[in-house]
């Protein structure tokens, strides 16, 4: 016991050491796992065959509040993906939660290996470097890349390790060919710098499969403090160390919470398996990033090819990265390039005058294949050949001559961080080419050179286009931002976690010769083909230049450009000349900035010097989604009511309302540079443009519209005019156009059902996606997609809040909204949308009573809520009370509590339909049993038994799931499990069917067994006594073996009895299987013969309860929902919001009898 608490003791001390010394702080549950190793933790149902002392994610940093995307990802602004030749296409997609499977056998079947094709990984070296340099920090261990270690002998240690690997990533969870970039990222990391076991029990234990641990892959930067060092800790009391043992290269790839820069993808980085640390990613010596096994197969198997033919010569080692001899010249070598998470890939040059050969970029001509050449190692520069032609060259000038916005057009070159601020040291003039068709394509032929696998449009400023008149010059300078005071909103420490630029490449298109000037200078690199002691000093330079004469009566003596001059003959200077095109970095590869690429463009001495430069960035610059921020200084003017220095950047989405015919086939131009598809069905496209630009939609050569962009901020183009409330008259109901839909809450059952079925439905348009988590999670899926993976998947924008969306002028085109987040919240945000629907309908009415035409046009907003309706039954009182015309008198006695929903929606009020998403409700079945009762078939009400049974314990009895299992926190809930997530399905059935007016329930008794893990409810017993005397008993459990979401799924068991004293209704069954029940009317006629007769209803229907289906366009009672947002009014009110208050307040009375074990009179307030 002593020995134990002075673990912890010790533990303790340690951990407060770390909170000191340690940029990430680690959580106590981490700390527990590290100090306590006699404490067993719980392995969650997901998990079972993980380690037990398998340490929680340490959280990541959150994306920004709101993630809008800048165009669709497919059609014309899709993203340019770099693939390897020979690269297997076959990816068929095997489900994520598949549970048997042999992983070797599906290894072998992905990399294509039987008996006549071997194992690819052996008889190969893998040689890593670490990001920018050309000299390899490591290597594979000699013993690895030979000898076949498994029982038929076909997989060498290699892929044993890429198994291992995998299988601590995913265990029997993911097949391999179910991997997706980021998971190969920590496959890769983890095989190379943890292996077999990160803990080494005893001497000469393996780890990865780099040689001495990866020693010399350590951080470039300074690391002391970093929060690895915590994990590196022994923690067992006996002899044996156990300890846990951090590869340099882990540190080297996980940069620290404060050093790893936020990408868009951020939150899609999967973690190192066991140190949960941030992986890297790899590239090619050539820049390609390597993004699953297959790649690094064909990338193995081409080096072997080439070393089989004799094409890899010893040396060669400077220039084939994909094909080196290794040292003995005995084994093909694969060069991998790593890069930190967060950071981008930088070119290694070892010499000048080294080539890189890049086939992998399409070129302007494909018999000109691009490739880079060497010019400079310090600062590192590259000329580029073949990367654009002369006659995209005239194009562009063409264009930035034409440029008419005041944004946009040419005009006197400006300096620094923000707002037009005129240097009189630079005298250059310049325009932007944001949009045109030449100006995208090399944008994108950019970042396919500098190593990104998918264009990013906020890694890019626009195309820079220069003009330098004779005389016209740049001061030498840095394109790295400097802001060290950070004065400025945005974030430039790219060091850090800011963004900055990071590297520029280099166009130009006109011909200058020797001695006209205009060359670009690199005025702290010197000339490659001299020598250091041939090296020109400045003074001396100068001197040369006033001999010679050249600028004699040109440029002043002593001026500024003067100097310039000298310094471009005599340190490294790069001539211009059409269709030239040359790359430089202005940062390191660990962001802090490179000084040595300070650049400046020489005089023109004669003629006139064209150029265009594009500005790429570490991560997203300024003015988008997603970019750093110095919040302080955001604040502070803010509240000082100071101008966004981004706000001359406008965000606007186009869509086509599909109400014109002549729109049907409908194309987005930027003027003449084709955009996008915009016909009906089309997604809409959501661009970053600027005040005063000109788009055109268009069928063929047909200008429909001219759209020119106001100084509105955020903007939607709808392609025919609109009044601002999209017209819906409450007198006609009359609109054809697809549904907006806006889905709130992008969890396990948003994911799996509501989104997949609004996107195969030709009536819906997904508007918008809200949740307040940049990467949602669930223990029910723990492979749920990230807001922007969605945004891309779905073709629309994100928000962290529904408040953001309603104040975006997209909100203002939402005709309704799918609730579907944890119970507890379910009240605020269908406040929330029933008042935005108030004040819709209120604007509205002050436009007609202005007008007098006696009709209100507006845009109601509709809502769909996942039950329960809410938690507590004041809240659920005061949703229902919103929604009626007037209030209602809380007296049950009073005997005027009536539903009204229905009503309100047509006369007044603006909330639209409010419905309660019980799928079973909208049902055929349901639809005729509350029929048979409201027709007076069953005379009056007299008892009701209900029984409900579902194979869920797996829910209530798992911790993780705490939305299914604990109360919130307002002390009205007091308990949560099968009664709120289960019963409230039967309960509204019930009093859909009989009426709430009905079964008005006064007092309720009932006992529950609850989980012994978890606390919540998982059986019920319940007795009801109603206003009018009739009797309600309502049984359920979780209880039932099986799974009701397993594949095949286990349905759920219902039995439903409702007597009156002219007749009975029957309805049992199970609702995966039809055929097992019906539904029965027991008839109580007065005449003799038909007493006690059976009719059965929709006999070739059979039993239906909930609608659980994940393909198709949804239930019932998602078509009616979608129906009330299109305007009509015919659409089936299955649940509404009197029936979501009867529920809560049954369920309410039963957790309260529960606890106190009496019977519990019902709340009405």
């Amino acid at each position: 016991m002593w020995k134990s608490a002075r673990l912890l003791l010790g533990g303790l001390l340690s951990y407060l050491l770390g909170l000191y010394l340690s940029p990430r702080l680690l959580s106590p549950d981490y700390l527990i796992s590290l100090t306590l190793p006699f404490v067993q933790r719980e392995s969650s149902s997901s998990s079972s065959s993980a380690s037990s002392n398998e340490r929680p994610p340490i959280e990541l940093p959150p994306l920004p509040p709101s993630v809008t995307p800048h165009r669709s990802s497919t059609g014309a602004g899709s993203s340019s993906r770099i693939n390897v030749s020979n690269a297997s296409t076959k990816n068929e997609l095997v489900a994520e939660e598949t549970t048997h499977y042999d992983p070797t056998e599906a290894y072998k079947t992905l990399l294509g290996i039987d008996a006549t094709s071997p194992d690819p990984f052996l008889d190969v070296q893998f040689v890593l470097h670490r990001n920018g340099e050309a000299h390899p920090c490591s290597q594979q261990r000699e013993e690895v890349s030979s000898s076949p270690n498994d029982e038929d002998g076909s997989l060498g240690v290699i892929s044993k390790a890429f198994l291992t690997s995998s299988q601590r990533l995913y265990p029997n969870k993911k097949p391999l060919n179910a991997f997706d970039k980021y998971d190969f990222d920590a496959l890769l990391t983890h095989s190379l710098a943890v292996g077999s076991s990160p803990r080494k029990v005893r001497e000469g234990h393996s780890m990865g499969l780099l040689d001495d641990n990866g020693e010399h892959c350590s951080p470039t930067w300074r690391d002391e403090g970093h929060y690895l060092d915590q994990v590196a800790t022994t923690h067992d009391d006996d002899e044996n160390e156990d300890k846990l043992l951090i590869s340099p290269l882990l540190k080297y790839c996980d940069m620290g919470i404060e050093r790893t820069p936020i990408q868009l993808d951020h939150s899609r980085l999967v973690r190192v398996p066991e140190v949960l640390s941030l992986p890297c990613h790899f590239h090619t010596r050539e820049g390609v990033r390597i993004t699953s096994l297959e790649m690094l197969a064909n990338l193995v198997r081409e080096a072997k090819d080439k070393a089989d033919n004799g094409e890899c010569k010893s040396d060669e080692s400077a220039e084939e990265g994909t094909c080196n001899n290794d040292r003995n010249g005995t084994k093909p070598q694969l060069h991998l390039y790593a890069v930190q998470a967060g950071r981008v890939f930088v070119f290694a040059p070892s010499h000048v005058g080294e080539i890189f050969h890049l086939p992998h970029v399409t070129s302007h001509d494909p018999n000109q294949p691009v490739y880079l050449q060497v010019l400079s190692i310090s600062p590192r520069v590259f000329d580029i050949y073949n990367f654009f032609s002369r006659e995209e060259s005239a194009a562009i000038v063409s264009k930035a001559l034409a440029e008419t916005s005041e944004s946009h057009k040419m005009k006197r070159s400006s300096t620094g961080a923000s707002g037009y601020n005129v240097n009189s040291q630079r005298t250059s003039e310049n325009g932007f080419d944001t949009h045109g068709k030449e100006a995208q394509a090399v944008k994108r032929r950019c970042m396919n050179v500098l190593g990104f696998d998918e264009y990013e449009e906020s890694l890019t400023d626009g195309l820079q286009v220069l003009r330098y008149n004779k005389t016209t010059a740049y001061i030498p300078h840095l394109d790295w931002i400097d802001d060290y005071q950070k004065k400025e909103e945005h974030n430039y420490d790219s060091a850090g976690v800011g963004s900055n630029r990071f590297a520029t490449i280099l166009l130009y298109m006109s011909d200058l010769t020797e001695g006209d000037g205009g060359e670009t200078v690199f005025s702290r690199g010197w000339p490659p083909e001299l020598t250091e002691q041939e090296y020109v000093p400045f003074q001396a330079a100068l001197t040369q230049l006033r001999e010679s004469g050249d600028v004699a009566g040109i440029l002043e003596e002593g001026s500024w450009e003067e100097t310039m001059v000298a310094r471009c003959r005599s340190r490294l200077a790069v001539r211009p000349h059409s269709s030239r095109a040359v790359l430089f970095y202005s940062q390191e590869a660990d962001g802090t900035p490179d000084q040595k690429s300070l650049h400046g463009g020489c005089p023109v001495i004669s003629g006139e010097k064209w150029a265009a430069n594009l500005w790429v960035w570490n991560a997203p610059r300024g003015g988008f989604p997603g970019a750093p921020v110095n919040k302080e200084v955001v604040e502070r003017n803010r509240a000082a009511k100071k101008e966004n220095p981004n706000d001359h950047q406008k965000k606007v989405s186009f869509s086509n309302a599909g109400s014109d015919e002549r729109f049907r086939n409908a194309e987005l131009y930027f003027q003449e540079t084709f955009w996008g598809k915009l016909g009906f069905g089309d997604p809409d496209l959501n661009v970053n443009t600027f005040e005063g630009h000109e788009w055109n939609v268009k069928v063929g050569d047909e200008v429909l519209r001219k759209i020119v962009i106001s100084k509105d901020a955020t903007q939607r183009k709808p392609v025919l005019p609109a009044s601002k409330f999209v017209t819906r008259s409450l007198n006609t109901g009359d609109r054809t156009h697809a549904a907006n839909i806006v889905l709130v809450g992008a969890g396990w059952w948003s994911q799996g059902w509501h989104l997949p079925h609004l996107s195969r439905n030709e009536k819906v348009n997904i508007s918008a996606i809200v949740d307040t988590s940049p990467h949602p999670q669930s223990n029910l899926n723990p492979h749920l997609e990230p807001l922007e993976a969605l945004a891309k998947r779905y073709h629309c924008p994100v928000y962290h809040s529904l408040t953001d969306l309603l104040k975006d002028p997209i909100g203002e085109t939402v005709d309704g909204a799918i609730v579907c987040t944890p119970h507890s919240t379910h009240y605020a945000i269908g406040r929330e949308l029933i008042e935005e629907g108030k004040r819709r309908y209120n604007a509205a009415k002050v436009v007609s009573d202005r007008s007098n035409d006696g009709d209100i046009i507006y845009r109601p907003i509709n809502v769909l809520m996942e039950k329960p309706m809410t938690t507590n039954v004041k809240e659920a009182k005061d949703l229902h009370d919103l929604l009626l015309e007037r209030q209602i008198e809380s007296s049950v006695g009073a005997g005027r509590e009536r539903s009204v929903i229905n009503e309100a929606i047509h006369v007044g009020g603006g909330v639209g339909c409010f419905l309660i998403n019980h799928s079973a409700n909208f049902r055929a079945q349901a639809r005729a049993a509350r029929s048979l009762i409201q027709s007076g078939k069953l005379g009056t009400i007299r008892h009701v038994s209900a029984f409900f049974a579902s194979p869920l314990s797996w829910i209530f009895d798992d911790p993780a799931n705490t939305g299914w299992n604990e109360p919130d926190d307002s002390g009205e809930m007091l308990g949560n499990g099968f009664a709120w997530g289960q019963s409230s399905h039967l309960l509204a059935w019930i009093y859909h069917v009989a009426g709430c007016e009905n079964l008005i329930p006064t007092r309720v008794y009932c006992a529950m067994t609850t989980s012994e893990r978890t606390g919540a409810d998982v059986s019920h017993a319940a007795t009801v006594l109603c206003k009018n005397g009739a009797t309600f008993s309502l049984s359920g459990t979780s209880l039932l073996p099986g799974n009701a979401h397993s594949d095949p799924p286990v349905g759920k068991r219902i039995a439903i009895k409702i007597f009156g004293d002219k007749g009975a209704l029957i309805y049992s069954g199970i609702d995966r299987d039809p055929s097992s029940g019906k539904l029965e009317w027991l008839r109580g006629d007065d005449l003799h013969e038909n007493l006690g007769a059976v009719e059965i209803q929709f006999p070739d229907r059979g039993f239906e309860f909930e609608e659980l289906e994940q393909s198709g366009i949804g239930p019932e009672s998602l078509q009616s929902f979608i129906d009330a947002c299109l305007g009509g009014n015919n659409y089936y009110v299955g649940a509404d919001a009197f029936v979501g208050l009867r529920s809560v307040q049954t369920i309410d009375a039963m957790y309260r009898s529960h606890v106190s074990g009496n019977a519990e009179s019902v709340r009405y307030c």
